[in-house]
């Protein structure tokens, strides 16, 4: 290992990067003395879950404890100087050794924690080590593996390891503790701003200290706005809080989405005239008018589908209510359907107070003989079809006459039962589909959770509580303000929310992929965010801080866990996650979780201890739970129609006043030709992308009487607990168990839907943009006739053309918000299609794809441009290698770029990915792509059509023997910047490597090609004594490293 060298005066923050790790559970791996030789190296952040929960399993994830090693140097310690190591994030459990002593311990990976190492400290080398833990069934912290429990809606896979940074501190006897200064802002108007501050001081020393603190107010532009002072005496081992009122200032610059001026207290300690800790703390100065909330009554679609009770749903099923199965979609050529009154969910015997126990007869009916399997889905919901409980698929044959199925239902833990005042129900939804996997029906089961004396022979589905709607005066309806105000001015949220997972480093994210995630989502136009569903990263924060984005934080927990363990911990994290974050401008809600089923005096003592901590709240701040749970300032519902039944075209956010969550299921790369009319759900990105289109437009058109709606979800992520064929999509794309509702895809890739809230609410002036639907359809005139093409853009007007600039077929002028550009009977004669948007006249955004099964357009060289990039270079090629591709290419020239093959035993190359870990899926699955848009500055147009992406995995060996080499590798940008003139660099970064040597560090693909779809080379020579040499990409530090081609040759 390498050491870090610190010095023993300075005040200094160093981040700890380069550790050696390892997986096992051997306490001797405390001890120094114990050899890590045998460790990998790994770079922190780091998370040992990479890939584990993508590999088609519902389950994958991995589990168990790891070790983790750092070393570094002390010279002799001044008089009074402390050390401390700062830890961001240790999943789940974390204990902290120095030279072999145990120092500290902290559970709940999600927030921050500090161990004071001074007193192990000795002159000379220190070895830090971490014993990270996370083991199955925890049951004691608020984030857990849904796989664990059969709870896909705890949501996301948790992090296995020492997945965000960790920093050595030096400070002097007396420091301000970690957040330690609370800023408060008793007074702000826009005249006048009136602050003052907390600020918890800690002496962990034996020797009493007189203490002057001094803090000064700053703004961004280098003025010094207002400064106090004041003193103290701080006992040995003593904390103590001091309150100190800054003067203060008139006409202050305002936190607000459109100017976000941010200010910042510099707080100095001082101890006997020594500087002994120095802080910067940010903060902004807004304030923020919530409406009255009036919530949808509980346990129903809303409070229009209620009324006067009429009917309070104990009569028995019978032929005419079929007990509360309802079909909602049947082809007339369907083979098979559910038999009348062939839907009964019953409770079994072994239900209890915690958990209900349930089964699933489906009785079917077959007008087919016996071949091919079709297939079954059983889905158990919340009525509103808003909380997922569980999944489960069948095959079955094809058959003539009766069948019949049933399903042991997993435990549904602490569920909310059906009763006289309660009329809460749950939902069965049931689809058959063809061997094909087309819709044959679809149904849905209306049933409560009785009591325990509730007997099993009966089924649960009885009839429907049924209501009178009680119809409304004229006049009587209140007149009230609907809208957020900040700083007295309406703000309409238009939100997404995140996962910190990606393929490859789930949780483990830089800072530079942290600012690559915010920049796409500030790109596309979002105004607010919200933690999905745990605390993120704080850096988060600072980028919404600066970009005046709102924020709806949350400390998630879905699973409630009836021991005083969880509790606890539970009361800490919540202590912990608002101290971290009381001082951003940008958040404006606390979210105690999503789908919560923490009881009611529960939330309300965590809720008090927000409250205590942040005394904006409720003034400025709110408290939540969403869809479920109570206890808090608001139960923030969902609006799932059109995806979990119902028809989006009802979407509605006036009632609901926000919508914590608004999607679709789409499957990457699936498109149709359908025209939707709100109901069909196939799941195609052309069904999500039609389903969102109208729930912006819907969201616009009632701006002036809501809060706003948040998008579920930017990124599709792991899901274990669901069912593993909930993939990402089919082909290359099938990899599960995972969420698949995301705008980009779980590796990253943006999907249809991505631009389509681009094109809505990206401001055009701005960040003008078009995009042609769809980049990744390129057979779809493989039968050629017309049909209609939809591009979506921002632009004033959009012409689209048959080739490059060639024949127009029309311009269109901009349809409005939540509206497509849209040709109808388009049949192209060449195979490129051309998008033009223009402002004011002026070209100012374009896009163009290339179209398989039709003839190459003339236009095609003239777009391609310049050959800068081509394979003519000197000396014996050993390997051309066409990345991706699953055939050979033969240049003009005679020269031969091979397919892409495996690396296998006896191969003199090939590629190794991370399938390759995995007996279960394919070795190359979801790391390789091919592009539609023709590649710029080069005639190597088939290189350039398909590629390999991928990260540490990611490799290429070639057999050459010893000798000096020169590898070229051909790069382009096929994901990033697609459909703009923007900038887009810095959203793929990665280092490139020949063996041991890295060759190239940061290689950032669009910045260097200036754009994306441009042709780059570069050039690598090395010396080598191996008999196999290997290009890989050893530290990608945003998103996947990618590789259209590459060529060895003997130098």
């Amino acid at each position: 290992m390498d050491t870090i060298r610190v010095s023993p005066y300075s005040l200094q923050k160093k981040e700890l990067t380069d550790w050696v790790s390892v997986l096992g559970n051997d306490p001797a791996f405390a001890d120094p003395r114990t050899s890590s030789v045998d460790w990998c190296r790994v770079r922190v952040p780091h998370n040992w879950d990479d890939y584990h929960g993508y590999h088609a399993v519902s389950h994958g994830n991995l589990h168990g404890t790891a070790w983790y090693r750092i070393v570094f140097e002390e010279d002799a310690l001044d008089a009074g100087a402390r050390r401390y190591a700062f830890f961001e994030g240790v999943g789940s459990y974390a204990t902290v050794y120095l030279n072999g002593e145990k120092l500290g311990y902290h559970a709940g990976g999600r927030t921050t924690f500090t161990v004071d190492l001074t007193d192990a400290l000795i002159e000379g080398e220190n070895h830090l080590a971490v014993k990270a833990e996370h083991p199955e069934g925890i049951d004691d912290l608020p984030f857990v593996c849904g796989g664990c429990w059969g709870s896909p809606n705890s949501e996301g896979s948790q992090p296995f390891g020492i997945f965000r940074p960790v920093w050595l501190e030096s400070t002097g006897p007396v420091r301000v503790d970690p957040f330690g200064v609370h800023v408060l802002t008793p007074l702000v108007s826009a005249d006048l701003a009136k602050v003052k501050t907390r600020t918890s001081l800690s002496n962990p020393g034996d020797e009493t200290r007189l203490v002057r603190l001094r803090q000064e107010v700053w703004d961004e532009y280098g003025n010094c706005l207002a400064e106090s002072e004041a003193e103290l005496s701080l006992a040995p081992f003593g904390k103590r809080t001091l309150e100190i009122d800054i003067p203060e200032w008139k006409s202050p610059r305002l936190w607000s989405p459109e100017f976000p001026e941010m200010h910042r207290i510099r707080s100095e300690v001082y101890v006997e005239d020594q500087l002994s800790h120095e802080v910067d703390t940010s903060f902004g100065l807004r304030w923020l008018d919530w409406p009255k909330i009036v919530e949808p009554e509980k346990g129903a679609l809303g409070a229009s589908s209620r009324g006067a009770l009429i009917h309070d749903g104990e009569q028995p099923r019978t032929f005419e209510n079929n007990g509360l199965s309802h079909i909602l979609h049947r082809e007339d050529e369907s083979k098979v359907v559910s038999a009348p009154m062939g839907i009964a969910v019953r409770q079994l015997e072994d239900t209890n107070l915690d958990r209900a126990e349930l089964s699933v007869e489906l009785s079917l009916r077959g007008s087919a003989s016996a071949g091919e399997e079709f297939q079954v889905l059983f889905e158990i919901q919340n009525e509103a079809g808003t909380v997922f409980f569980y999944q489960h698929r069948v095959s079955v044959p094809l058959f003539e006459g009766e069948n019949s199925i049933q399903w042991e239902v997993p435990t549904i833990r602490y569920p909310r039962r059906w009763s006289s005042p309660d009329h809460y129900l749950h939902r069965l939804l049931i689809e058959i589909r063809s061997p094909a996997g087309e819709l044959w029906e679809r149904s849905e089961t209306l049933f409560g959770i009785r009591g325990l004396d509730w007997n099993s022979d009966l089924p649960l589905n009885l009839d429907r509580p049924r209501y009178e709607k009680i119809e409304t005066k004229a006049g009587e309806e209140e007149k009230r303000e609907r809208r957020l105000k900040l700083n007295d001015k309406p703000l309409f949220l238009r939100g997404t929310c995140e996962y910190e997972t990606m393929l490859g480093n789930d949780h483990a994210f830089t800072d530079d992929q942290i600012e690559a995630d915010v920049s796409m989502m500030l790109a596309a136009g979002f105004n607010a965010f919200r933690d999905a569903h745990h605390p993120h990263n704080l850096r988060y924060y600072d980028h919404w801080d600066r970009a005046g984005i709102v924020c709806w934080t949350q400390m998630g927990s879905h699973v409630y866990f009836d021991n005083e363990r969880f509790r606890e911990n539970y009361r800490q994290l919540v202590r912990e996650w608002v101290v971290e974050r009381r001082n951003h401008p940008c958040i404006i809600l606390w979210g105690l979780q999503n789908e919560s089923t923490l009881p009611k005096d529960f939330a309300e003592e965590l809720n008090e201890i927000i409250r205590e901590l942040d005394p904006t709240s409720p003034q400025w701040r709110l408290t939540t739970t969403c869809n479920g749970g109570e206890g808090s300032d608001w139960n923030v519902p969902q609006e799932w129609k059109g995806t979990y039944g119902g028809n989006f075209n009802d979407y509605s956010i006036r009632d609901c006043q926000l919508v914590g969550e608004y999607g679709a299921w789409r499957e990457f790369g699936v498109h149709t030709e359908f025209s939707y009319s709100g109901n069909e759900n196939d799941r195609s990105e052309t069904w999500a992308c039609a389903a969102m289109e109208a729930k912006i437009r819907i969201g616009e058109e009632m701006r002036d009487e809501a809060v706003g709606h948040f998008h579920w979800v930017y990124n599709t992520f792991p899901n274990p607990g669901r069912a593993w064929d909930n993939c990402e999509g089919p082909g290359n794309a099938q990899i599960g168990s995972v969420n698949n509702k995301g705008m980009v895809t779980t590796w990253h890739q943006p999907s249809d839907l991505y631009y389509l809230f681009y094109a809505n609410y990206a401001d055009p002036q701005v960040r003008p943009m078009v995009y042609i639907v769809s980049h990744t359809w390129p057979d779809r005139w493989k039968d050629p006739q017309p049909r209609t093409v939809t591009v979506f853009s921002n632009c004033e007007e959009v012409e689209l053309f048959n080739g490059v600039s060639e024949r127009s077929l029309r311009r269109l002028k901009h349809p409005g918000v939540g509206k497509r550009y849209q040709w109808d009977h388009v049949l192209p004669v060449t195979n490129l299609l051309h998008a033009v948007g223009y402002h004011n006249g002026e070209k100012v955004a374009e896009d163009l794809i290339r179209l398989d099964h039709l003839p190459e357009d003339p236009g095609l060289r003239r777009w391609i441009g310049e050959d800068g990039n081509s394979s003519d270079t000197p000396g014996d090629c050993l390997y051309r290698i066409n990345c991706g591709s699953r055939k050979d290419w033969v240049e003009s020239t005679g020269k031969v770029w091979t397919q892409d093959s495996p690396w296998k035993k006896g191969a003199d190359c090939g590629w190794e990915s991370w399938g390759n870990r995995f007996d279960n899926v394919p070795d190359d699955l979801a790391s390789f792509g091919d592009t539609m848009t023709p590649v710029r500055n080069t005639r190597l147009q088939e290189i350039y059509r398909t590629y390999r992406f991928g990260r540490e995995h990611l490799k290429y060996h070639f057999r050459t023997g010893p000798g000096r080499f020169r590898f070229v590798c051909h790069f382009a940008e096929p994901w990033f910047g697609v459909g703009s003139e923007k900038d887009a660099s810095r959203l793929r970064l990665f280092d490139v490597a020949i063996n041991d040597t890295v060759v190239e560090e940061g290689f950032d693909v669009w910045e260097r090609a200036q754009g994306h779809h441009r042709a780059i080379t570069r050039t690598y020579e090395i010396e080598s004594n191996l008999e196999i040499q290997t290009l890989h990409f050893p530290y990608v530090s945003v998103n996947q490293a990618i590789l259209f081609g590459v060529e060895c040759y003997l130098s």
